[in-house]
This record gives C-alpha cells, sequence and structure tokens, in this order.
C-alpha cells in the first residue's frame, strides 16, 4: 500500500476534507486500483467519498462503545444501587413494622444505686420508650423513601439511555449513513 501510495501524483493536499477514523466492513469492501489522481481535482478539492465512509466507520465504534461499554457499566451500576436499596429498605420495613416483630419486651440500659434502686422513674421510662417508637417509625419511613429514591437513577438511566444502546433510536450517525447509502446507491460500510 505504502508503495502505491508514495508516488508524485499521490502528493495532493486536500483542502476541503478532513480524515476522520472509522470502523468498516471489509468483506463488504469492493476491489479497486488505488488512482491517486482521482482522489482531488486540479483545486485540491476531495473528490472521494473518504469523509463519507470515515464518518460512518467513527459512528460504528462510538455505537460499539456505548452499547458494550456502557451496558456493561449499566450492569454495575444497577447492581450496586439495588443492593444498597435492599439493605436500606429491609431496615426501614422492620423500623416500620416493628410491633409484627417484637414480642413486646425492651431492653434497656439503666442505673441505679449501690443498694440497687433504680435511679430513674417508671413514668419517665414509658415516656421516653414511646417517643423512641415514634421515632423509630419516623427513621423507618425515612429509611424506605430513602430506598425507593436509590432507584431512580438506573431507571432514569435504563429509560433515557436504553433505546440508543439496543439500536432502537435513530441517532446523528445512523441518519446520515442512511442518507448516504440512500443517495449513493448503497454503502460498502456498515
Amino acid at each position: 500500500m505504502s508503495a502505491l501510495l508514495a508516488t508524485q501524483a499521490c502528493d495532493t493536499v486536500l483542502s476541503n476534507s478532513t480524515l476522520v477514523d472509522e470502523v468498516y466492513n471489509c468483506d463488504r469492501l469492493p476491489e479497486c486500483d488505488i488512482l491517486c489522481d482521482d482522489l482531488a481535482d486540479k483545486n485540491g478539492n476531495d473528490m472521494s467519498q473518504l469523509r463519507k465512509y470515515s464518518r460512518t466507520a467513527v459512528c460504528t465504534g462510538l455505537w460499539w462503545a456505548n452499547s458494550y461499554v456502557l451496558n456493561g457499566l449499566f450492569i454495575v451500576i444497577i447492581w450496586g444501587f439495588f443492593n444498597v436499596g435492599r439493605m436500606i429498605i429491609v431496615g426501614g420495613l422492620a423500623r416500620l413494622l416493628w410491633q409484627f416483630l417484637n414480642t413486646g419486651l425492651f431492653a434497656f440500659i439503666a442505673t441505679c444505686d449501690a443498694a440497687g434502686i433504680a435511679t430513674y422513674k417508671r413514668e419517665d421510662l414509658a415516656i421516653k420508650v414511646h417517643a423512641m417508637i415514634g421515632k423509630f417509625r419516623v427513621v423507618g419511613l425515612v429509611l424506605c423513601i430513602c430506598a425507593c429514591g436509590l432507584q431512580v437513577p438506573w431507571v432514569y438511566g435504563l429509560l433515557h439511555y436504553g433505546k440508543r444502546l439496543g439500536g432502537g433510536e435513530e441517532d446523528e450517525c445512523t441518519a446520515s449513513s442512511a442518507a448516504a447509502a440512500a443517495s449513493g446507491g448503497g454503502s460498502p460500510f456498515g
């Protein structure tokens, strides 16, 4: 290839084109003879289809990166959010539904004097137990809300990017490739 391109005719500077890397299907490429005089006109304007084909190849590479890399990343992110949410919601539900999980007896730490006489009043203890139960329910509700809120990012990500990753939504690359194929009678690049 370098022997073919290392000729005087191939030393043409293209003034209206840039080269962009893309991926293409080699099996669909037609056989051709490279004639550098055909790449540019006398003013140095690119007359080849290189820009169209290189754009298609870049779009194919971007699709691959989005599809495979983001799919793997989404799997890890969803697994993490789902399991953290699962642990938090179990703690929240245990606090909300404590009366079904408790025997009705509560353990507590108290102080007493040397004779074993309690240094607290029973009425004060009952008030503190009721206050603790109310706080327990509020904390349980907050934990359940947080666990549900943790699921929002990955659900949004799937809804927003899922169609693009699966190839179901037309983007700029697929639209330009389809238009180029329609105008040029089909592209050898896939």
